[in-house]
């Protein structure tokens, strides 16, 4: 179980930098949309998961409380806190069920 925790988030690559300021990559690669989510603390968001696509979030302020386990399992879910600055996904396993995302 230790190993799907350390998957949930994303390292980023460096940043370029130079005097102008920085530019950071957060996904590349082929995908369908991008989009701003804004929630209130103390939101549920999720009881879901998805067949054929998946998502890669960016935190930019405060913190989430993601719970995912496998499809169908009665076990209690992981929990794994995703801070500013981080970036999560769940595309390593499509059949992981995120059990909600807590917006902290």
């Amino acid at each position: 179980m230790q190993q799907q925790q350390q998957d949930v988030v994303v390292p980023l690559p460096p940043p370029f930098v130079d005097e102008r300021g920085e530019i950071q990559n957060l996904v590349e690669g082929s995908f369908g949309s991008a989009l701003v989510i804004t929630s209130r603390s103390g939101a549920i968001r999720a009881n879901h998961y998805h067949k054929t696509d998946y998502h890669y979030c960016w935190m930019q302020s405060g913190r989430v409380a993601y719970y995912y386990r496998p499809v169908g399992s009665k076990e209690p879910p992981t929990e794994r806190i995703v801070g500013p600055g981080e970036s999560s996904t769940r595309r390593r396993w499509k059949s992981t069920r995120c059990a909600s995302w807590k917006i902290r």
